[in-house]
């Protein structure tokens, strides 16, 4: 069993809540960035090279940034097993639905939590 403060529980699910927003705001900025050059350049004679190359480099940047809010929402997932078997009560910390309602509340979750743990060898719980 882990032995974690309550308050740094609580501190990092905020923190967590931020790191998703923040990267949701960064996808957000992205998606507005390429739909305005898109629109800016229509009709002004750039190559259809020269805007392909262009257009792919946008996408290339969603596809980095879809990736590192994946591995994000990962290591919430890893941190959510920690927490499971720690010293602290389940509480939802904050964190946003499904994961204050259900993720340890169910067999289901349970189980979601083992596959966590199956998929991330770096977190080793004490059994």
């Amino acid at each position: 069993m882990y032995n974690l403060k309550e308050s740094s529980v609580h501190v990092v699910a905020a923190e967590c809540r931020t790191a998703v927003e923040d990267f949701d705001a960064a996808y957000a900025s992205s998606l507005r960035l390429a739909a305005d050059t898109v629109e800016g350049l229509r009709g002004s004679g750039l190559p259809s090279g020269q805007s392909q190359r262009l257009y792919r480099s946008f996408t290339e940047s969603f596809d980095n940034l879809l990736e590192g809010r994946k591995n994000l929402v990962a290591a919430i997932g890893q941190l959510q097993v920690i927490h499971k078997r720690s010293n602290q009560a389940e509480t939802s910390g904050g964190c946003p639905v499904p994961w204050d309602v259900e993720f340890f509340t169910n067999a289901e979750g349970d189980a979601e939590a083992d596959r966590t743990v199956a998929q991330a060898p770096l977190v080793q719980a004490n059994r």
